[in-house]
């Protein structure tokens, strides 16, 4: 037996009975429990941007179709830097350079949507623009992530310099893939 409370059947009887607000609780809930095929009919249609997206991730995480995806991602809630990292990532596994530039030429300032144009920048053949965005703002610390770290050692290794130290300022753990800390013994 899964972990958790089942809530399919009391989001079901509450759209049942017309409460169209369980609409997206009940996508998302069918969506996490690997019945996509019946998430989306529930969300796919709707205007509302954050429903969009959720189709879109519906589509493209659950159902595997990025072409299919786009249109709803794209009418996803752009001005959310998550919605925006999320679409730029759909658009790198497409080849859509082009729209990623502009994307995220339009985006607002926000520690992601940073990452993303340094990753652009890397797929554009400038690692130097790569290690100017990735030293231009006070980072979080974050424990196991290490999305700026990869960036760096891409770019110092584009740039002929493979074993650049990775600066303290990008605030990741230096940890194995698997969790554990490095040992100097």
């Amino acid at each position: 037996m899964p972990t958790g409370i089942d809530l399919g059947p009391a989001l079901r009887r509450e759209l049942g009975r017309g409460n169209h607000a369980a609409a997206e609780p009940l996508a998302l809930w069918l969506a996490f429990h690997r019945q996509a095929e019946e998430a989306l009919p529930l969300v796919e249609n709707a205007r509302d941007p954050n429903l969009q997206r959720i189709a879109g991730l519906i589509l493209w995480k659950g159902m595997h179709d990025p072409e299919r995806a786009l249109v709803h991602l794209e009418a996803g809630p752009l001005d959310d830097p998550v919605a925006v990292s999320e679409l730029d990532e759909m658009y790198v596994e497409l080849g859509l350079t082009d729209r990623r530039a502009r994307l995220l030429a339009n985006a607002q300032c926000h520690r992601l949507v940073i990452e993303r144009r340094a990753n652009l920048a890397l797929a554009v053949g400038n690692p130097t623009e790569s290690l100017r965005l990735l030293t231009s703002i006070d980072w979080p610390r974050e424990h196991q992530r290490y999305e700026r770290t990869e960036l760096w050692r891409r770019a110092t290794t584009d740039l002929g310099e493979p074993n650049a130290a990775v600066p303290d300022s990008l605030n990741e753990d230096n940890l194995a893939r698997f969790g554990a800390y490095w040992s100097e013994f």
